[in-house]
Formats: structure tokens, C-alpha cells, sequence
């Protein structure tokens, strides 16, 4: 079989995440266990779905490596793993909103479109996992940014290729008649939202622009347990702010950065910025439509 759907849960259903920034933790670590064969997931409290493109050999070694990192971080006991094969195109399709539903579907509070353990933020360039591993600059691309020409916020500048967010085997060149708005759909918003302009941080404030940063690359908060993530971070949330208008000794507070080096970030930024700051807008404009939402519903 070409993918097989994996489950893991604790024994006694005990939760595995004791809160959202363990749950990212955890996210990115199983991501870099299974790397590109990744296809869908879902992280609930207790349980995790995965979906993977290999044999059933191959999936059976990616389930041992996954399970070693639930044990190892969370110190909870795990039943054996569950390994169905994913035989037909429509045993594929009906996973889709099964695993972009798990919110409502174990009655978590989260709405289906910003749980953060579903892949659904992944599938519509709301969440970049592992930024930095997906673009490649070329010359002229890094040409672009030493001149500071790199386009932040529309279409990724000229010389900088774009891979999909969860790697190879896309949900999308699988299921080719799935189309975004379907996901939207799933998830209870009836369309896809306008992505908002950057400068829209200015009334909502540094803060939230933190936090939504925080969630698109799924940084747990710990800068010690995620260099390179925490990196990334500054380096976007600096860069972002500064786009804003945020003053540079704002910025320094609020990220404990040195003025010169909030300077520097804003100055040159990393061509691997493009899909988190779009990544950014999109979480922004999916809690924005959430927002909208409730209070249609009161």
C-alpha cells in the first residue's frame, strides 16, 4: 500500500500535552521523525492520527521512532500502534475531514480551524513547520534581498522556489480535485478569508503579532528546546514589526534583543521569511473570520 493511516494513544487515554507549547514541541519533533512522507495529522490530547506515504514496513519503523518521542517527552505509556492500510483513493478522502474534525469530534474547545494540532493550518499556508528547509535561494534571489527588493507579503519574490508545507506528498497531488476551499468548508468557515495588509498590526498591537508568529512556525516558547525555530522567530516577528512601523526600542523590549541586532534583522532578512510572513496574514485572517463568526452566532 502506498500510505498507511497511523494512530498512537496513551494507555488510560492519560493526556500526552499538557499545553499548547508542548503540543508544538512535540509537533515539530514527530514532523522531522517521519520527514517528507508526512501526508496529513493530528494531534488530540491523548492520541495522535498520522497518515504516511510507505510500505507498511517502513510506516511500522516511523511509528517506533514516534512512539520513542511520546515516551521520551510526555513520560506517559503508550498502547501498541494501530496501522491500517489507506487502500483506495476514497479511504483517502474521507480522512481528510476526519482528521481536520478531531476538535469537535472529542468535544475540544478549539474551533477545527486554529486547533493547532490538525493539519489544516499546514494545508492552507498557516503554519510553516521547519522554515528554512523549504526555499532555496538562487542567485538572482539572493541578489534581490542584499539590494532589500525581496517582496514580503504577496507572491514569493523572483529566485526563490517554493515547496509544499508538509514536503512530498502533498494531500493535494493525491486528492487533485480537492481544492482549498473544500478545507475551508470542513472546518466550518464557508470561505476562503482576504488576507489581510500588514499594517493591520498597528491597531491590534506587537503582542498579538507575537503570538500569531509564535503559532505559524509552531514555536513552543522555549528558546533553549528550539534554537533554530526560536531563531526564526525574532528574525520574523522583527521583521514583520518593523514593516508595521513598530519602533525598534519596542521591538528590543518585547523580544529582550539588542537594538542593534533588531536593527540587523530588519535590515537583512533571511530569504526563508516569505512563507512565514504569508503564513502570518493567513493565521491572522482565519482568527479574524473565527472572530467574525462567534459574534454572528451571539
Amino acid at each position: 500500500m502506498r500510505f498507511h493511516h497511523l494512530t498512537i494513544a496513551s494507555i488510560g487515554r492519560l493526556t500526552l500535552f499538557d499545553d499548547e507549547n508542548t503540543r508544538r514541541y512535540i509537533l515539530h519533533r514527530v514532523r522531522a521523525a517521519i520527514g517528507r512522507q508526512l501526508l496529513l495529522f493530528s494531534l488530540v490530547d491523548d492520541h495522535l492520527h498520522l497518515v504516511i506515504r510507505g510500505s507498511r514496513d517502513d510506516v511500522g519503523r516511523m511509528a517506533q521512532r514516534v512512539s520513542l518521542i511520546l515516551r521520551l517527552l510526555t513520560r506517559q505509556p503508550l498502547q501498541p500502534s494501530h496501522i491500517v492500510p489507506v487502500g483506495q483513493r476514497r479511504h483517502l478522502e474521507r480522512l481528510v475531514p476526519y482528521l481536520l474534525t478531531q476538535a469537535p469530534h472529542h468535544e475540544l474547545p478549539d474551533h477545527p480551524a486554529l486547533f493547532e494540532g490538525s493539519c489544516f493550518l499546514d494545508l492552507v499556508g498557516a503554519r510553516v513547520l521547519d522554515l528554512g528547509s523549504h526555499w532555496t535561494p538562487s542567485t538572482r534571489g539572493e541578489a534581490l534581498l542584499r539590494r532589500g527588493s525581496m517582496s514580503l507579503g504577496g507572491r514569493p519574490a523572483s529566485g526563490l522556489k517554493q515547496e509544499a508545507s508538509l514536503g512530498g506528498p502533498t494531500i493535494f497531488k493525491e486528492l487533485p480535485r480537492l481544492r482549498r476551499s473544500d478545507l475551508f468548508a470542513i472546518v466550518d468557515i464557508p470561505r476562503a478569508p482576504v488576507t489581510p495588509d500588514v499594517s493591520i498590526f498597528r491597531e491590534l498591537g506587537l503582542e498579538r503579532l507575537e503570538a500569531i508568529a509564535a503559532s505559524s512556525l509552531a514555536y513552543g516558547g522555549v528558546r533553549e528546546r528550539q534554537p533554530r525555530v526560536a531563531r526564526r522567530w525574532r528574525e520574523l516577528l522583527v521583521y514583520m514589526a518593523r514593516a508595521v512601523g513598530f519602533r525598534v526600542a519596542l521591538i528590543s523590549d518585547a523580544l529582550e534583543l539588542s537594538k542593534r541586532s533588531v536593527i540587523r534583522y530588519s535590515q537583512s532578512p533571511n530569504p526563508c521569511l516569505q512563507r512565514g510572513y504569508d503564513a502570518v496574514l493567513q493565521r491572522l485572517s482565519i482568527e479574524l473570520e473565527v472572530e467574525r463568526s462567534n459574534v454572528r452566532g451571539e
